[in-house]
């Protein structure tokens, strides 16, 4: 261009849509995707002005500098749930590096996590149960087959479930006789210790026993009265959480019973006979009249 030097490059960055400039012959552009693909365009300015652009670039991935991993800061679960949790993503500086990965579960387990790796970036997967709910601080630790090793820490937040309740079914029950309800109740939180209550519908309620053995509970009452009578079992777990069941029962009157007195069967048969002579005289007092 008439002998005028070349003072500035401008380099473009496609897809970013980011600029750089440089007086040189190289420039190092930051805040660049691993992950994703570029390519360049350069424009060159001296006193005259622009050239025209010049043809796009090859494509170029950016390659990371150095070899880390990143949990997630915060995964989510349920107590007894099997979850299954893309706990942390990483990248290498080769690509052919491959990676294994351990996970400690901060509640005193440990398992191998499956690793995905595409290009330069991978994802550290694991599957787990936690019996107990709570907030658990997750360590992943990856190593490459260079013997680089990499770790960082993140946070699984499980809930409790609340307990599940099944209760007999009732028709009717004599007034008088006990109403001896059964149920049983299921919980995933293997850990939970439980307390039960028992709504009996005529506004008295007691505290039921729970036997551990099978997770059955029960108890008995004596209503007073005739009537239909919801009756509410629910237990709570040591966090709080609880669950119900109802059934219905009616109280009926009980059975009258006719008591027949007993007659010997001497008197029986004089009374008979007794009854034979009144017929007969009254019939020939009638036959003479």
């Amino acid at each position: 261009n008439n002998g005028s030097p070349i003072s500035i490059y401008t380099i473009s960055v496609i897809p970013a849509g980011a600029s750089a400039t440089t007086t040189g012959t190289s420039i190092l552009i930051d805040n660049l995707d691993n992950s994703t693909s570029y390519r360049f365009r350069v424009v060159a300015t001296n006193a005259v002005g622009d050239s025209p652009p010049s043809d796009l670039s090859n494509i170029v991935v950016p390659a990371p500098t150095n070899f880390t991993v990143e949990t997630e800061v915060k995964s989510y679960s349920n107590e007894g749930q099997s979850t299954t949790y893309d706990i942390a993503t990483f990248n290498v500086t080769s690509a052919t590096t491959s990676v294994t990965s351990l996970i400690n579960w901060g509640d005193g387990t440990s398992s191998s996590g499956e690793v995905t790796l595409s290009n330069l970036n991978g994802v550290i997967s694991g599957t787990h149960i936690y019996q107990e709910n709570g907030t658990y601080t997750v360590t992943v630790t990856a190593t490459t087959n260079t013997g680089m090793t990499t770790s960082d820490i993140g946070i699984i937040e499980v809930f409790n479930v609340d307990p599940v309740v099944i209760i007999e079914k009732f028709t009717a029950i004599s007034q008088g006789k006990l109403a001896s309800p059964r149920s049983n109740f299921s919980d995933v939180g293997l850990l939970d210790s439980h307390t039960a209550e028992i709504d009996w519908g005529d506004g008295a309620t007691s505290t039921l026993s729970i036997d551990n053995s099978d997770n059955s509970v029960g108890g008995n009452h004596l209503y007073s009265n005739q009537g239909d009578y919801v009756i509410t079992i629910s237990v709570t777990d040591d966090d709080g959480g609880t669950g119900i069941a109802t059934t219905s029962v009616s109280i009926i009157q009980s059975n009258t019973v006719v008591s027949i007195p007993s007659m010997p069967l001497k008197t029986m048969y004089l009374s008979v006979v007794a009854i034979l002579l009144i017929f007969c005289w009254m019939v020939r007092r009638q036959n003479h009249i």
